[in-house]
């Protein structure tokens, strides 16, 4: 039987009611025992031995002596249907979270909840205007500033903050390598214009090297603001089984109502996306 199962915690529950009845129980017996045979020996002293301060004196080291006991007792009842009362709150919330399924507890965490979404106000990104992407040098622009923040990927918007995608360095580096290694094979030349090279590559020219009609945005799902984790999982999957994405999608901008024109308000990464789901499971 699993240790988290419905089941288990009913049984322990009820096994923990079994053991704490004994103990209590137990305690009762024990000091009613107690009361009768100091009755008994009280009263044979008292006929032995017919001196009223002594058996005053004991009659009161008696009564404080069972008090005592008796307030013990107390306090072990009061500390138990404390505890059983925590006990069983806690058994329910536990029963009520093995109940739900990943996918419910995704849907229950909004996108807006505190600590899922990346504050694009102030993350390290480029705010660039396509037209500026043949001018922005991969060297300068994005590597540098990735490895100086220990980043692996970094969003790109328009001035007007509209979501353009996101660039990670693993495709960086895919794209320069293939421009550092020389194919051993002959290659036919190159067509007439710009030939870049490691140093000088711009973002432009990677974006030249993507497939026919993928962009960087092709990589990028969109959710509005009222959207769950959930919708984030869905949106990210869908767009990778749509085939669009390329590279994979792995991130996924938020804007006021899903639409890729509006300015983006939060951004989700598969990373946080899988933390939030290994948390739920």
């Amino acid at each position: 039987m699993s240790d988290t199962s419905g089941d288990y915690l009913n049984k322990l529950a009820e096994e923990r009611g079994k053991l704490s009845r004994l103990v209590m129980g137990g305690a009762a017996w024990m000091i009613g025992g107690a009361l009768v045979v100091s009755s008994i020996g009280l009263a044979v002293w008292a006929f032995a031995r017919p001196d009223l301060d002594q058996l005053v004196n004991i009659f009161d080291k008696l009564v404080t002596g069972i008090l005592a006991l008796v307030g013990a007792w107390v306090g072990a009842v009061i500390a138990f249907y404390f505890a059983r009362d925590n006990f069983e709150s806690a058994s329910a919330q536990a029963q009520k979270s093995f109940g739900m399924s990943q996918n419910e507890q995704l849907a229950a965490i909004k996108v807006t909840d505190p600590g899922v979404m990346i504050d694009v106000s102030t993350a390290l990104k480029a705010d660039l205007d396509p037209n500026d992407f043949n001018a922005t040098v991969l060297q300068t622009a994005f590597i540098a500033p990735m490895a100086a923040k220990g980043y692996k990927r970094m969003p790109i918007f328009d001035k007007g903050g509209v979501g353009l995608g996101v660039l990670h360095l693993s495709t960086i580096n895919e794209y320069l390598v293939k421009l550092a290694v020389k194919p051993v094979a002959p290659q036919p030349s190159p067509p007439p214009g710009r030939v870049p090279t490691v140093e000088d590559a711009t973002l432009g020219d990677l974006a030249k090297s993507f497939p026919s009609g993928m962009t960087l945005q092709s990589a990028v799902a969109f959710v509005p603001r009222t959207a769950t984790l959930l919708d984030v999982q869905i949106a990210m999957k869908g767009q990778n089984e749509s085939g669009k994405s390329g590279m994979g999608c792995e991130d996924v901008f938020v804007t006021s109502t899903g639409d890729s024109k509006e300015k983006v308000i939060g951004w989700i990464t598969n990373v946080k996306l899988r933390e939030k789901a290994a948390f739920a499971g």
